[in-house]
């Protein structure tokens, strides 16, 4: 009977060792730690700093606050990148070029942006259209629209009013280490050029002949027209535009929408033209073109990327 007894304790003995280690290594095998890159992002705000590190999925972020490290993961968020604690209780949000911290319900760090130093900026001339409209990024926003185009990112430092045309100089710097969703560059204003109310206008594209002053490029430099009365575009109400230079005429198609404009294919004279002649650096400017704007002083902005062509009304 003892030897009985015996061995059913040892096997008994023997099945919980069992159960133990393969619960261990269960254990062990479920647990995945993230690896977090090497390398450290700084973010620098009026009132703090703090640090990120993400994983090689970008799905993690170990957050160092006040030499306090917090564990976080991906979260859903209308705009750039988001990471929360599991319990909710710290928060991590990078959106539009600037970043902020919030620890139990509280924002310790705001308006931070990252103090990366090996990155390349440039300087850009922003035309900003006097109403925002709406677009779609991660979520429906509503967008500024700049240069003719749609704008998805923020401005630091500028105070957007609605019903002003704004000319802006503004730096662009590349960033490094860019999450998903989040902006490859931040914006941030140098300069508000001009600030000028729009009126309403009752003007539209067939209701003159426009005469070329002159164009504004992104770095600040500007063309001005050698013969203003030279250069014009008509328009007609059937799409179709002519148009004359310091040389040959041209004649050809637009198409425009409410923000939006675009030439078609222009066809030109082909006399030869004696002297000097802006003719082809006009052609190559209006083949550019991606917006259209009325000015408070009742001209029109012609805007591209890089540019902005400034017409006026013939007398």
């Amino acid at each position: 009977m003892k030897k009985v007894l015996i061995l059913v304790l040892v096997l008994v003995v023997l099945g919980a060792g069992y159960y133990v280690a393969v619960e261990k290594q269960t254990l062990t095998l479920d647990e995945s730690p993230v690896v977090y890159s090497g390398q450290s992002v700084e973010f620098v705000g009026p009132a703090g700093m703090f640090a990120v590190q993400y994983s090689a999925d970008m799905d993690a972020a170990q957050l160092t606050y006040n030499d306090v490290q917090y564990d976080l993961q991906r979260a859903r968020a209308a705009s750039g990148a988001k990471y929360t604690s599991a319990d909710q209780s710290v928060v991590f949000w990078e959106a539009g070029g600037e970043a902020f911290v919030e620890i139990d319900g509280v924002t310790v760090v705001e308006n931070a942006v990252s103090g990366e130093s090996d990155q390349s900026s440039e300087v850009q001339i922003f035309t900003v259209a006097p109403q925002k409209v709406e677009c779609v990024g991660v979520a429906p926003m509503e967008c500024l629209v700049v240069n003719g185009e749609y704008f998805y990112d923020d401005i630091q430092g500028f105070a957007y009013e609605p019903g002003y045309q704004y000319t802006l100089q503004v730096e662009r710097t590349e960033r490094e280490n860019v999450p998903a969703d989040a902006s490859a560059y931040v914006y941030s204003l140098l300069e508000v050029m001009e600030k000028a109310p729009v009126v309403e206008s009752t003007l539209t594209l067939t209701d003159a002949v426009w005469q070329w002053r002159e164009t504004t490029m992104t770095d600040g430099t500007t063309v001005e027209s050698q013969q203003p009365e030279a250069f014009t575009l008509t328009f007609t109400q059937d799409g179709q535009v002519n148009i004359t230079t310091d040389c040959n005429n041209g004649f050809g198609s637009y198409t425009y929408g409410e923000k939006a404009f675009a030439f078609g294919a222009i066809a030109a004279t082909e006399k030869a033209c004696l002297g000097e002649t802006q003719e082809a650096e006009f052609f190559a400017m209006l083949s550019v073109i991606g917006g259209y704007v009325f000015t408070a002083e009742e001209n029109l902005l012609l805007t591209a990327e890089d540019s902005q062509m400034l017409f006026v009304p013939a007398q």
